[in-house]
């Protein structure tokens, strides 16, 4: 009888939290939970982003692999429209 079950099992790899993006209007002192959480979290304003258009937003964050966490109810309709989606179709 082999004796490979007493072997341990090798160490689960650890998951990868997302890297994200605070829009202007969200408070940067959201960073500081997030970051003690294990996330890598970056501010609009300390990056020097602020004011850009939501599209300049968007380029940036695919560029840095970042996601942007944001309230602007505006960005949902522009980023259906993004190049990288297909185009959607009513029938």
């Amino acid at each position: 009888m082999s004796a490979d079950w007493r072997r341990p099992a090798l160490p689960a790899k650890r998951a990868v939290a997302p890297k994200l993006l605070l829009d202007e209007h969200l408070s940067p002192t959201i960073a500081h939970p997030l970051t003690a959480l294990g996330f890598d979290v970056s501010c609009v304003r300390d990056r020097g982003l602020l004011g850009l258009d939501d599209w300049d937003l968007m380029e940036w964050c695919g560029k840095e692999g970042r996601a942007i966490c944001t309230r602007n109810a505006e960005l949902d309709p522009s980023f259906r429209r993004t190049p990288w989606q297909p185009k959607r179709r009513l029938m």
